[in-house]
């Protein structure tokens, strides 16, 4: 009985040894893949600085370019709206002159309507027979 539990514990002190094994090949596998991966990782230092750098340059590239396309979108912004006060201004003086024009022949239109209406008057006047009869007694 007690070579029994001597053997028992001989047993699960081994199947702990291979446990234990096993856990320090993983840990072993891991420590090499981490060291493999650090390796690279120093090793592709350069590399990757130099990717960083041209990454950085077409950024300030891409930058200076916004700046001018922003630079000549404001010209042609100002540009445009020159343009339009010119436009503007040409569109008032030519109401302005338009206006006056038509004040102008509103003022005849009223001219010759008053002189129609003065030719009315003294056509009626001339030919009905009270005027006539009027005229008469006016002469001398």
């Amino acid at each position: 009985m007690a070579l029994e539990k001597i053997m028992q514990l001989i047993q699960d002190n081994q199947e702990k040894q291979t446990k234990q094994q096993s856990i320090l090949e993983t840990q072993q596998m891991s420590i090499t893949t981490l060291q493999d991966n650090l390796d690279t990782f120093v090793k592709d230092e350069p590399h990757r600085k130099a990717e960083i750098k041209k990454d950085l340059l077409v950024e300030l590239a891409t930058k200076a370019d916004i700046e001018i396309l922003n630079g000549k979108i404001d010209a042609l912004e100002q540009k445009m709206n020159g343009k339009i006060d010119a436009l503007d201004q040409k569109m008032n003086g030519n109401i302005k002159y338009l206006e006056q024009k038509m004040d102008g022949e509103f003022k005849s239109m009223r001219l010759w309507l008053k002189m129609l209406m003065a030719l009315a008057f003294l056509s009626i006047a001339c030919f009905s027979p009270t005027a006539q009869y009027l005229f008469k007694f006016l002469k001398f």
